[in-house]
């Protein structure tokens, strides 16, 4: 990496969290006006200091400490302003991927980059992940690079990938590294080799999307073509059409405290398994939209449930609370939900914004 040092960003007093004229629930928001550097945010992440970052369209990176927000641009010395990826390592870095501009590391002082001038393979970097070794995992649109703390090592097509773009990633209860490889199907990594599933070991589409390991070590897969695939270290089980998800686009799979599955889909709603049978929440159920791409449950056991179109979902009790723009969400776009330590919710509304409950 080539290590460059950040210019300190001067802390933009952040204006009182407002409410919308006809709010109706205790909803607030932080925009532009309050002292934000964008409103379309694409991730957000808690430090070990209790700070929040999100990552913008256009905007680079801005901490909030609950006070103020520092933001980190091109100016101050990021590699790009277009931030769709966070992680919080275990020694207290953080991590930013770019579309654009590589990756990088900030520790507090000085930036870390990484970009294809100096080691990694491609600057889009969809997702990032610790694994319990320390060792960070990037995924991106030419493969997978690993960073062990000294070097990077790049696996594409050339180690025995079959295909370049890798969106999500996981590790499994045994150190194994999971991949989602878009358009073939899921690679698992043993810390020596590369073991590809695809429809031959029964994984019945290439187009996965989203990867989660339970406590129990099972392993689910989101797919854009064929529903949800559980794998429980021997065999493929589907749930698609036949089994009670027409959905083809599988955005999110969370597993709540009680061990149920929750699967975000792009056009039918959330569904629930809870290791027998499936539940299908929609616009019929209640939903306020069917178009469902961010998941949370927060420390209460609520399951937060971010749309394209209708806001925010909490569900709670068997039943639905909806936070909407006639509630004072500042828009119905969610495109990200996290719980912060003090227990309030923050909803990443893109092209709006935050909104706080």
């Amino acid at each position: 990496g080539r290590a460059v040092s950040l210019k300190q960003a001067l802390p933009t007093k952040a204006l009182a969290p407002v409410f919308k004229d006809d709010a109706t629930v205790n909803m607030r928001y932080l925009d532009v006006n309050q002292g934000m550097n964008s409103s379309g945010v694409w991730a957000i992440i808690e430090d070990h200091n209790n700070k929040l970052w999100f990552g913008t369209d256009g905007g680079g990176l801005s901490c909030y400490d609950g006070e103020s927000f520092y933001h980190y641009t091109e100016k101050e010395g990021l590699a790009n302003n277009m931030v769709i990826s966070l992680l919080a390592d275990s020694k207290g870095n953080i991590w930013i991927g770019s579309y654009g501009g590589g990756l990088c590391r900030y520790d507090g002082n000085s930036l870390l980059y990484f970009d294809d001038k100096n080691g990694l393979i491609n600057n889009n970097i969809w997702d990032i992940t610790e694994d319990r070794k320390g060792n960070i995992w990037i995924g991106s649109d030419k493969g997978i690079s690993k960073y062990d703390g000294e070097a990077i090592t790049n696996y594409t097509l050339n180690e025995g990938l079959l295909g370049s773009l890798v969106l999500s990633m996981v590790e499994d209860q045994e150190g194994n590294i999971w991949f989602s490889n878009y358009g073939n199907g899921v690679i698992k990594f043993d810390g020596s080799s590369f073991i590809h599933y695809g429809k031959k070991e029964g994984l019945n589409s290439q187009e996965i999307f989203s990867v989660a390991c339970t406590k129990n070590g099972a392993l689910w897969f989101g797919s854009s073509d064929g529903g949800v695939f559980n794998f429980d270290g021997e065999a493929f089980t589907q749930y698609g059409k036949d089994q009670g998800i027409p959905a083809k686009f599988i955005w999110t799979i969370i597993e709540d405290a009680r061990g149920n599955m929750w699967f975000a889909s792009q056009y039918e709603g959330v569904y629930r398994f809870d290791g027998t049978s499936l539940t299908l929440f929609s616009e019929k159920e209640d939903l306020s939209n069917n178009f469902i791409r961010s998941l949370n449950e927060d420390s209460k056991g609520n399951i937060w449930i971010g749309s394209d179109f209708g806001g925010v979902n909490r569900f709670v009790d068997d039943s639905f609370i909806h936070f909407s723009e006639k509630e004072g969400l500042a828009s119905n776009v969610s495109s990200a939900i996290n719980e912060a330590a003090d227990g309030t919710i923050w909803v990443a509304n893109y092209g709006f914004g935050l909104s706080i409950y």
